[in-house]
């Protein structure tokens, strides 16, 4: 490590340790801003129109620190796809991540401020791998963020690990916190094993239980079959599979597919499909009228994505809703109407997954009164902070965030379909099987 970079880490002690450190651990969740967003057009501020404030309605410590303009700055790496295919996503991402930055740098609570390193990754693993060895190298940068495809966010992850770095991945697959994870990578975003769960419940509650499982041959493909198909089994006594069939990402012709599951006795079709292919899957559903004779769901088939994509051919299906701006959780409003005020449009669940993941580091730095990996990474496993979702736990166990996740049935909308929230689970709900929904990664 170069002296640069110890002088980085110890800036603590030129602010005065001694005060930063006394913010740490004052209330059950880091509510660690002060609520207000200053943008170009006025402040926004959360739910109550206040702020946000600790429990007894101040600041952690009931004090401020000194202004962050004046403070030393942290930098934080942010790689998302700006460009190509996923483009409008990375974007939104970043976005979110931007907007982090302008409520750390201008709140009184923290008393340091950030500054971002992006890249843009072209949601290419190797293109990803390079830039992050780059900004991690060379401009020694021990925080990133971002990643949204698993391959893109593992390669991320294995590098982030090689340099010793904290790491919110962007990406849902559960293979980012599963058994054989990194201990420096967390996330924010809510898991492919979190929304199989609430989908499992919803469709042994509310749908038909002879199901058929069409899915991508790829880690989230994979995932949705084999965690939902687990949960079903173990929670409806009723559950049969009535059968399961494959595709390759970016598959353009679903018609031999819809065919045998329209022969089939099924009464659900679960699909686990990248949001290209689900869009094109609904399409072709529609139009052959299998979503008249069968429920069709998916746990990302809520996202505002699909629902562009497939437009009118999503309505009457059901799809796992991660993130919308409706939600009155945690610092949403505020969120919502900071990011609505500077880009003309509400947020996504991209940019929710940009905003938390990056004030997530700053929450970890603060709570660690330190800029040391390590001692940030103790610091956010197991403890609680306030997010846009709520007040969620950090997973001791995986380094997961334990969010809220709903299912929701598409309905007709103005521009591209609506979706009703139907269906809620809990951040503080189990959702079995636990010992295979929740992997541990083991420290190593």
């Amino acid at each position: 490590m170069s002296n640069g970079e110890h002088s980085r880490r110890e800036w603590l002690t030129a602010l005065g340790s001694a005060g930063l450190l006394g913010l740490a651990g004052c209330s059950s969740a880091r509510d660690d801003d002060d609520g207000a967003f200053r943008t170009g057009t006025g402040t926004a501020t959360d739910a109550t129109g206040t702020g946000t404030t600790a429990g007894d309605g101040t600041t952690d410590d009931g004090t401020t620190t000194e202004d962050s303009s004046a403070a030393e700055t942290v930098p934080v790496a942010v790689l998302a796809p700006t460009s190509g295919g996923l483009g409008d996503l990375g974007t939104s991402q970043l976005r979110g991540a931007e907007l982090a930055v302008e409520r750390v740098n201008e709140s009184d609570a923290y008393g340091f401020g950030i500054e971002l390193a992006t890249a843009d990754t072209e949601a290419h693993p190797n293109r990803a791998r390079a830039e992050l060895e780059q900004i991690a190298g060379e401009q020694g940068v021990d925080f990133a963020v971002g990643g949204i495809t698993a391959p893109v966010s593992l390669a991320l992850s294995e590098v982030a690990w090689e340099f010793e770095q904290v790491y919110f991945s962007g990406s849902q697959t559960a293979t980012i916190t599963g058994s054989s994870c990194n201990p420096g990578t967390f996330r924010c975003e809510t898991s492919t094993a979190r929304m199989a769960g609430a989908l499992s419940s919803f469709v042994a509650a509310d749908l038909g239980s002879n199901v058929w499982f069409h899915y991508a041959d790829y880690a989230y493909g994979n995932d949705v079959y084999e965690m939902v198909r687990e949960a079903l089994a173990s929670t409806d006594d009723a559950f049969a599979e009535a059968g399961n069939s494959t595709s390759e990402i970016g598959t353009t012709d679903f018609s031999t597919v819809i065919e045998r599951i329209g022969q089939s006795d099924a009464e659900t079709v679960v699909l686990g499909l990248p949001p290209s292919d689900l869009v094109t899957f609904l399409a072709q559903a529609d139009a052959r009228g299998l979503s008249d004779e069968v429920a069709l769901a998916s746990p990302s088939g809520g996202s505002r994505a699909v629902r562009r994509g497939a437009g009118e051919s999503a309505v009457g299906t059901y799809g796992g809703v991660r993130y919308h701006p409706s939600l009155e959780t945690g610092d949403n409003r505020a969120f919502v109407d900071a990011y609505a005020s500077r880009h003309g449009e509400r947020p996504d669940n991209f940019a929710r997954v940009g905003f938390d993941s990056v004030r997530l580091v700053a929450k970890g730095i603060r709570a660690a009164g330190s800029t040391d990996p390590g001692d940030v990474r103790d610091a956010l496993k197991g403890d609680t902070f306030t997010t846009v979702l709520g007040d969620v736990i950090i997973s001791p166990e995986n380094r997961q965030a334990i969010n809220p996740a709903w299912v929701g049935e598409l309905t007709a909308g103005s521009e591209y379909p609506d979706v009703e929230l139907q269906h809620e689970v809990g951040a503080d709900e189990l959702l079995l099987p636990g010992s295979e929904l929740a992997r541990q990664c083991g420290d190593r």
